[in-house]
């Protein structure tokens, strides 16, 4: 006789090991504040939103509004600019993440596929890079909501009795993707799971139901969005920075052999650090192509990947962060691959089916951790001059003063606790120096409309500080002067004065 008892204590066993190891994997974020310059950019602009600006007009950024949100929550309830708050809460959305993919492999695959995807994600979440796997960036908060769009949507992806889970799965996809943009992949990956469901027992009427159900539910939370966006005046704007500034970002791409070296790099890098992910979800794949069916949430899945390989290619950065994208669909393939053919090939060799089991999840957990470290150790050298530029104006300036730093360092408003005086926490949208490519889209004419704005923040409110950065060469600036900016310089020269020189950084004064 079965003790289930004893079954449901082993089962949170578990899941509380896995949870610990999460925690553990995710502590070397609560040692550093900033991990990367994206927190930063987030943490100073959710900092002007809490003081009451108006996102897209007192703050511009491409991104959607939700990781401002996330920010604020954290800094609601740790104080404005605790960053330790912020890595808190993204740590407890990756176990919530985790916990709603097992959800989602038991829905697909059965029961059976429980544990290895509990035991997957655990050993695959923190990757290999800490300044953008453990960040907390947009990828991480877009995956819980994708988690629970694949969730809600799974119910429906075998034999469908009722159409309620599909308007759910809808909307999480439209929450995902005003976290990024990208997770717009959802919905043609989940009609692609629509239209696949085995046995055909539903009409084509009934498929246009649930296709037009999901659909709806996506434009839902984008419309409440919107709304919100209207109503504070900043809709206009939102368009502006969101939509036509990520067309720019995705389509301002290097060569094409440059971009495809660069992308055989990287994505190499990332597949090799998983590959025991990939080999399971595509035998699990290949399986059932070899048999010419392939099942509706395999399908879903399987086409969720693909798209998603489109998307990390977008503009042609490959940063690690966008790899991110592809935990959710491939932890729950290679769960089922584990259990559909991984596991039965070693039926008659358990010794060392347990003993690969073991390396492919202790050796991840372990190696990903111990460079995380390494990475953490190296960190505070890496931004000593950003550190010491931000002590130096929070020593030197009173707590209400306002700064511009030329530059993308938005990491100096943080450390010197100090906000910007004007919209442009980072210069990208002054010089086109794009992210990643700084040094290889210089022209120039300036975006006249930006510097209009720029001039027209910094003239109603002079800042008491102007940093330079371009002295210092850090992310290409070297190649944007000031001197370079006609409409800056001449701000300035009557103005301001040099009063101190940080690593290379001038400081200027006002008068």
């Amino acid at each position: 006789m079965i003790d289930k008892s004893a079954q449901i204590r082993k089962k949170y066993r578990w899941i509380a090991l896995c949870i610990a190891v999460i925690a553990i994997t995710r502590l070397p974020t609560l040692l550093e504040p900033i991990l990367n310059i994206d927190e930063a950019d987030f943490a100073v602009q959710t900092a002007v939103w809490m003081d009451g600006g108006k996102p897209y007009i007192d703050f511009v950024e491409k991104k959607p509004p939700l990781i401002h949100m996330a920010y604020a929550l954290a800094f609601e309830a740790g104080g404005v600019w605790n960053m330790q708050a912020v890595h808190i809460l993204f740590m407890l959305i990756v176990i919530a993440t985790g916990l709603i993919l097992v959800l989602a492999a038991e829905r697909v695959g059965g029961s059976k596929a429980r544990l290895p995807a509990l035991l997957l994600f655990t050993a695959y979440q923190s990757g290999y890079d800490l300044n953008d796997f453990l960040a907390a960036n947009t990828e991480t908060l877009m995956n819980l909501f994708c988690a629970a769009s694949i969730y809600f949507a799974a119910a429906g992806l075998k034999i469908r009795k009722q159409s309620s889970g599909w308007l759910t799965s809808g909307m999480m996809a439209g929450i995902a993707c005003l976290a990024k943009p990208v997770a717009v992949v959802m919905i043609p990956a989940i009609v692609v799971g629509i239209i696949s469901v085995r046995p055909k027992i539903d009409t084509f009427k009934t498929i246009l139901k649930n296709i037009g159900l999901t659909t709806s539910g996506f434009i839902i939370p984008l419309a409440l969005c919107a709304f919100y966006l209207l109503g504070i005046g900043a809709l206009e704007d939102a368009i502006r920075w969101v939509w036509l500034e990520n067309v720019s970002y995705a389509t301002s791409m290097q060569s094409l052999s440059e971009t495809l070296a660069m992308g055989a790099t990287r994505i190499g890098i990332y597949v090799a650090a998983s590959l025991p992910l990939w080999i399971l979800a595509l035998g699990h794949i290949v399986k059932f192509i070899r048999r010419g069916d392939l099942p509706a949430g395999e399908a879903v899945l399987f086409t969720w990947i693909l798209l998603s390989f489109i998307t990390v290619s977008l503009g042609g950065r490959f940063f690690p962060h966008y790899f991110l994208q592809f935990i959710p669909p491939l932890t729950i393939l290679a769960a089922l691959g584990y259990t559909s053919w991984f596991a039965p090939f070693f039926r008659k060799k358990v010794a060392l089916l347990r003993t690969i089991t073991y390396v492919v999840l202790i050796g991840p957990i372990v190696g990903f951790l111990a460079l995380h470290v390494i990475e953490i150790r190296k960190l505070p050298k890496k931004v000593a001059a950003e550190r010491t530029i931000g002590a130096f104006i929070s020593k030197t300036t009173l707590p209400d003063a306002k700064i511009f730093v030329w530059g993308h360092n938005s990491d100096i408003y943080f450390y010197s606790k100090r906000v910007p005086a004007s919209r442009f926490s980072y210069c990208s949208y002054l010089t086109n120096a794009r992210e990643g490519f700084e040094n290889l889209n210089r022209i120039d004419e300036p975006d006249d409309s930006s510097w209009q704005m720029l001039m027209s923040d910094l003239t109603e409110e002079p800042p008491d500080i102007i940093v330079d950065m371009s002295g210092t060469g850090i992310r290409g600036y070297d190649a944007y002067p000031i001197g370079g900016f006609n409409y800056l310089s001449s701000f300035m020269k009557p103005n301001y004065l040099i009063s101190a020189n940080i690593y290379g950084a001038h400081i200027w004064k006002k008068n």
